[in-house]
């Protein structure tokens, strides 16, 4: 069957899922029935542009026309077919005179102008940013910010738009950054604040599979700060990640709807993080959900994503100001990689238990039936 087919869908473009228990030589024979129900008309627009292995997950993406797609979907192997949709980096602005965010994740007070922190600071550990790619000579980074992988055919390695440069020094910039010591690896998926999501799953996959070829399934966390549609194979992709053992942290969004309808956000394997505006005055009420921040049940976990300062693409030195729950996400995946620094490697469902145990909870208000808890490190004193 065809899965969410929309008019906001891209003419042409298609993700096919095989089912979970198919072998490699139906694999292998499914590629050939697909190459000759494309040959034998060749008026017939179809090819496969990316084939997408990760344990028993096994499908591909490409363009097809519709009397393609029809005889795709009678194919006994196949699960689903759906259409290809644009994901976004959540929607970022340049904003000026940003008060402090970081400090809120080491205090249980309100507006706290410290950050207190471990030494540890995420050592050892591995944080993939799957987004536009990290300017890795940025001295943020000190040399732990690494190239992984591109997933856009054409493309220049570098971060051309900024956005996973400043989501990585939030992170684990060395000023900036939640774990200060975390290895940070780019993975490069869209250049200009948007992307396919079979791109997406493209850089994903790769992550994943990089996290299991190099033991890092206790010591490595996946951020994504992107959104798009409700997409099957997304929660499929997500989901298989999951079995295996990876831990994925997403934004909520930024359209002010239920988080349910976005991914990656809305699969239950994520911990979905929303935005909290910090207030200005003590003692109490002081956090509000960001008036554009997705809420929902789908919502785990708030962090701060106004006014957030982060290294900046554009030199070695710069620092840039943005506001999004793209900048609340790594709040929380940057807690995960402090936590194993300090504690030792742990399953990502340890982990994940223990980042809502530290969290502040029914401190914010309009949550709109948002889990209320705010991101929080447990250290609240500055040692002696």
């Amino acid at each position: 069957m065809v899965l969410h087919t929309t008019n906001n869908g891209i003419p042409g473009k298609y993700l096919v899922l095989l089912k979970p228990d198919i072998d490699l030589a139906s694999i292998a024979a499914h590629y050939d029935k697909v190459h000759s129900i494309y040959t034998r008309n060749l008026s017939r627009s179809a090819s496969i542009e990316r084939r997408y292995k990760m344990s028993n997950f096994n499908g591909y993406a490409g363009s097809f026309d519709k009397a393609t797609i029809k005889e795709l979907e009678a194919l006994p192997e196949v699960l689903f077919v759906e259409q290809d949709h644009m994901m976004k980096a959540s929607a970022i602005v340049i904003q000026p005179n940003a008060p402090p965010g970081l400090a809120e994740i080491s205090s249980r007070t309100s507006m706290p102008s410290t950050y207190v922190y471990d030494d540890s600071a995420g050592v050892g550990t591995f944080s993939y940013v799957v987004d536009s790619g990290i300017r890795t000579t940025h001295r943020e980074f000190g040399g732990r910010a690494i190239f992984g992988f591109n997933a856009l055919e054409g493309s220049t390695n570098n971060d051309v738009s900024g956005h996973g440069t400043h989501v990585a020094g939030i992170l684990g910039g060395t000023t900036y950054g939640v774990a200060k010591k975390t290895t940070l690896v780019a993975v490069k998926v869209l250049d200009k604040g948007s992307t396919l999501i079979s791109t997406m799953i493209t850089g994903l996959l790769w992550a994943v599979n990089d996290i299991e070829e190099n033991n890092r399934i206790d010591t490595a966390v996946i951020n994504i700060s992107l959104c798009g549609p409700r997409s099957a194979f997304v929660a499929a992709a997500v989901g298989m990640a999951s079995i295996l053992g990876v831990l994925i942290v997403a934004p909520s969004g930024n359209e002010n709807e239920d988080a349910a309808y976005t991914v990656p956000c809305s699969s239950l394997e994520v911990i979905c993080v929303g935005n909290v505006i910090l207030g200005r005055r003590a003692p109490h009420s002081n956090y509000r959900r960001a008036p554009d921040s997705n809420y929902g049940p789908a919502v785990n976990i708030f962090a701060p994503g106004t006014n957030v300062v982060s290294a900046d693409y554009r030199s070695d030195t710069g620092n840039v100001t943005l506001s999004g729950t793209s900048l609340a996400a790594p709040h929380v995946a940057g807690l995960v990689s402090y936590l194993r620094g300090r504690e030792g490697p742990s399953t990502a469902a340890k982990v994940r238990a223990r980042v809502y145990a530290l969290g502040r909870k029914d401190v914010i208000t309009d949550t709109k039936g948002s889990e209320n808890l705010l991101v929080c490190n447990n250290i609240t004193r500055i040692p002696a």
